[in-house]
């Protein structure tokens, strides 16, 4: 877990700790945001939103010497949107736009379309 995670570019430190660990999942929170874990569910409270970091399908090429993956699947969540970490994002459930106050845009300076879960570029 990390906080002021889109704004402050933390994607870059959060990958590298999480592969050195072991991690397959991991959650970075924006300012003024909250994930709530129940169970195997997160909710996220808050304005700034959350990015889900999902390496079970990582791959990394020990040719290429500097640190790469492979494979990595972001979701960024909302304020109201749950998500079951066993099983994202299939199991995404939103929270109607009708009931999320303000704006449903990203984060600035969030490059993860709302809702989206993106495969990471290949490494060349």
């Amino acid at each position: 877990m990390d906080q002021h995670f889109l704004r402050r570019g933390r994607l870059g430190r959060m990958l590298p700790l999480m592969q050195s660990q072991g991690l397959q999942t991991g959650i970075g929170v924006e300012e003024n945001s909250a994930a709530i874990l129940l169970g195997h569910e997160v909710e996220i409270v808050g304005e700034g939103g959350a990015l889900f970091v999902d390496l079970r399908d990582v791959g990394s090429d020990p040719n290429l010497g500097a640190f790469n993956l492979s494979g990595v699947r972001l979701t960024f969540l909302g304020d109201g949107d749950r998500l079951d970490v066993r099983n994202p994002p299939r199991s995404l459930r939103r929270r109607p736009s009708s009931q999320v106050p303000g704006s449903t845009r990203a984060p600035p300076d969030c490059t993860v379309a709302r809702g989206s879960a993106l495969p990471a570029r290949r490494a060349r």
